[in-house]
């Protein structure tokens, strides 16, 4: 491939690099939004109802009957969360989890990963970990001792609505834990994720060394070497799944998806026919086989047409503040969240109004609990793993992966 024209490419492909900012799923809603936006329909509406005057999902004290927490931000920005998760089909976990926050009104956007081994313990669950929530509340059928997260689930049929149950049980509990809004939630089969690689010809990437991982179990066989390559549907699910190597365990599994990230938006970069009709329409399909979202095709067009105009200066990605691992359950590691820090990335990027949340109203179900040095010690305990969008579209960016 000739790379001496990235400077022309990128400025011809400004406006459709945009919607490549969040691995696989969020990507391929905005693509396919964009799609029925520009080429089907000339039609987008705001979502009915401002998005801070829904109760907070967590109790607080109240002034003049008005909860605090319920107060819209002072300049009226239209602020959005959303939940997107991507499932093994397999194993019925969702080993990618990303907390989106998109400010519409300022056309900033907020990226969290929660990684999967995050310690997570509710309501009896046998597998305590987030990336376990999803199956727990969907394909397992379990109900919640929590009311909130209850009356997330009961709302969908345990056996004709699994996914739809299993997502919005998952959105409840980040909510009534992490003390935050979230008003869209969508998880997307993997098996969708290698055919939309697949469809749009591959994706180009510097691996950083070489991955090797078999789990039967899973029916996960990963075999991608070090070095400069395009990966096909297969080898870019191994990058993203991989988890073998790192050491920086969770931490360094997230910076890898990261750099999938940066590596995906630079292949769109330098394929401007990458967004031919007949690639999207072939998209489109596959997504809507492999996709269950609570969002309507408007909200999606609306979502979209906002995206197209974002700089990637304003995009920001992290990685939710852990410490440790840890063995506590026959083998099974487990990551545990530092709740100082947390809470700051919380009131700093995803709280959708006035009113900070305080370590009191954090994590009232001790979800995320489990050792006090990590969960209860400060914030400077655990590194920071914060990155903007434009760093990443710089050549030389490689986030720390601890091989």
């Amino acid at each position: 491939m000739d790379r001496n024209n990235k400077a022309e490419i990128k400025r011809k492909s400004k406006k459709m690099l945009t919607v490549t900012i969040v691995i696989s799923v969020l990507f391929l809603l905005l693509l396919t939004a964009y799609f029925f936006r520009h080429q089907i329909v000339n039609l987008f509406t705001t979502p009915e109802g401002h998005p801070s005057s829904e109760p907070a999902p967590f109790e607080r004290e109240t002034t003049d009957g008005m909860p605090q927490g319920n107060v819209p931000p002072a300049n009226g920005d239209r602020i959005y969360n959303i939940l997107i998760c991507g499932e093994d089909k397999v194993s019925g976990l969702t080993d990618i989890n990303l907390l989106v926050n998109f400010n519409t009104t300022s056309l900033t956007m907020s990226i969290m990963q929660i990684p999967r081994d995050t310690n997570m313990v509710y309501d009896g669950y046998y597998y305590n970990k987030a990336n376990g929530v999803y199956r727990c509340f969907g394909e397992d059928g379990w109900d919640s001792n929590d009311p909130y997260v209850q009356n997330a689930i009961e709302k969908f049929d345990k056996e004709d609505e699994k996914e739809m149950r299993g997502i919005a049980g998952f959105a409840a509990l980040l909510e009534r834990n992490l003390c935050v809004k979230i008003h869209y939630y969508a998880v997307m089969d993997l098996e969708g994720f290698i055919n939309i690689v697949d469809a749009l010809g591959g994706v180009y990437m510097d691996v950083p060394f070489d991955l090797d991982y078999n789990d039967p179990n899973q029916d996960l066989y990963i075999h991608v070497a070090k070095g400069y390559q395009k990966l096909d549907g297969k080898a870019a699910e191994g990058v993203v799944r991989y988890r073998e190597g790192f050491g920086l365990a969770d931490i360094g599994r997230g910076n890898m998806q990261k750099m999938f990230m940066a590596s995906l938006v630079k292949t769109i970069q330098d394929n401007a026919s990458i967004f031919n009709a007949d690639k999207i329409i072939k998209v489109c399909g596959i997504i809507s086989d492999n996709l269950v979202t609570n969002m309507t095709t408007s909200d999606m067009i609306y979502f979209a047409n906002n995206a197209m105009t974002l700089d990637m200066q304003y995009v920001t990605f992290m990685t939710c503040p852990i410490g440790g691992d840890y063995d506590f359950n026959y083998g099974t590691w487990y990551t545990c969240i530092n709740k100082e820090a947390t809470l700051k990335y919380i009131n700093s990027y995803f709280n959708i109004y006035d009113a900070p949340v305080t370590m009191n109203e954090f994590d009232p179900n001790g979800v995320f609990y489990y050792d006090s040095e990590w969960y209860y010690g400060p914030a400077e305990i655990v590194p920071e793993y914060i990155y903007k969008g434009s760093d990443m579209m710089d050549d030389n960016f490689v986030p720390e992966v601890g091989n």
